[in-house]
């Protein structure tokens, strides 16, 4: 079973990797997965916090930076070395006819650490803001954006990103859950959803 599973793991890393290479994604990709890169987004979320909860916006700041605390030290304190994964870009086997767009780091390859965080950081903000504002559920899209670029650019396989992003999702409710257990006994006008 393992074995048929790492098969077709491969085979769609293959498609994404190398069937779907283009001169675009090649410059766009790497950027992707770069922090810096979204600053703006980041800025952008922490306005419409500090906007939506004004003297509580610190509350849920503090709980989503709390968030991707936890799920990188999961992702990448637990379960990458119980894993103990070999990312593609280290394969002996794959090495010669892959696209490595982005510094391939001896660090083990499942989960993978950008799918578990942005997938977390998603969620947690969705669960927050999206009941009043559906548009905020486009941030699925940019966790999904940066999960696929982690297999274009040759770091981590389809199943590393697709159960990172499980776990990032699960890491993200159950955060926003805290927080709601947390600070509505402290603030219950805070005007969040059970």
């Amino acid at each position: 079973m393992l074995e048929l599973l790492q098969q077709v793991d491969t085979s769609i890393f293959e498609f994404i990797n190398q069937g779907l290479s283009n001169d675009f994604f090649d410059t766009l990709m790497p950027w992707f997965r770069e922090k810096l890169f979204w600053v703006p987004l980041y800025v952008f979320l922490i306005l419409v916090v500090v906007i939506r909860f004004r003297k509580y916006a610190y509350m849920v700041i503090l709980s989503a930076i709390l968030t991707v605390v936890i799920a990188d030290q999961l992702s990448s304190h637990v379960v990458k070395p119980t894993a103990q994964r070999t990312r593609p870009c280290n394969e002996l086997e794959l090495q010669a006819q892959i696209n490595v767009l982005a510094p391939c780091s001896g660090s083990f390859s499942f989960t993978s650490s950008h799918a578990v965080n942005h997938f977390a950081v998603a969620a947690f903000f969705i669960a927050l803001l999206g009941e009043t504002n559906r548009r905020f559920r486009v941030l699925w899209l940019w966790a999904a954006s940066i999960a696929f670029a982690q297999v274009y650019v040759g770091l981590h396989y389809p199943f590393d990103v697709f159960i990172g992003g499980l776990l990032g999702v699960s890491i993200g409710y159950l955060c926003y859950q805290m927080l709601l257990v947390f600070y509505l006994k402290k603030v219950p006008n805070l005007g969040l959803r059970h």
